[in-house]
């Protein structure tokens, strides 16, 4: 009797219960559902979304993270000052020995390295105001001091964030801005 009465629980136990039916589908989320899943599947509507997106960042290019166009002007600038430096440094040593002529020539080079930095300098301020350099610099610095006051509660991709802003975007961007503010 008492194995009859312990094979009676154990399949109790193990015998699934009988589940109500699940309730009909309401015929308006259904609806709803597949409008959702087919506008997000449909080709206009992602070139809608994506133009969208397009449209917004030439608005806001600030918000870009793109610091190549910054870096290639800072080097165009650097190797612009160091041709005049060169140049100079050539004109000095010259201008101590009696050659005129050979000090003619360097002055011409010095003044043509002069006017080529100028160029430089002038795209350079072409540059800023086209891409908004100042823009997306405060974007950045604000964007770090941000993540910075909840560093604790940082999520991965936010912590990747942060290292990215400080390792890469802002000290490119700092010195963009350093070296414009003394142009």
């Amino acid at each position: 009797a008492r194995n009859t009465c312990t094979c009676k629980y154990i399949h109790m136990l193990t015998t699934p219960l009988p589940l109500p039916p699940p309730p009909p589908p309401d015929d308006f989320a259904v609806a709803a559902a597949l409008a959702r899943a087919a506008h997000r599947l449909s080709t206009p509507a992602a070139a809608t979304a994506a133009s969208s997106v397009v449209a917004s960042l030439r608005d806001q290019p600030g918000a870009l993270d793109d610091v190549g166009h910054w870096h290639a002007a800072l080097e165009r600038i650097a190797a612009g000052e160091a041709r005049l430096d060169a140049a100079q440094q050539q004109v000095r040593a010259l201008a101590s020995l009696s050659d005129e002529t050979s000090l003619d020539v360097s002055t011409a080079d010095r003044d043509t390295a002069r006017s080529s930095l100028i160029a430089v300098l002038s795209e350079a301020l072409e540059l800023h105001d086209a891409e908004h350099g100042e823009s997306q610099w405060r974007r950045k610095q604000d964007e770090a001091a941000a993540l910075r006051e909840r560093f604790d509660a940082l999520e991965l991709h936010e912590r990747v964030r942060l290292q990215t802003l400080e390792g890469k975007l802002l000290p490119t961007l700092d010195a963009w801005m350093g070296r414009i503010v003394s142009v």
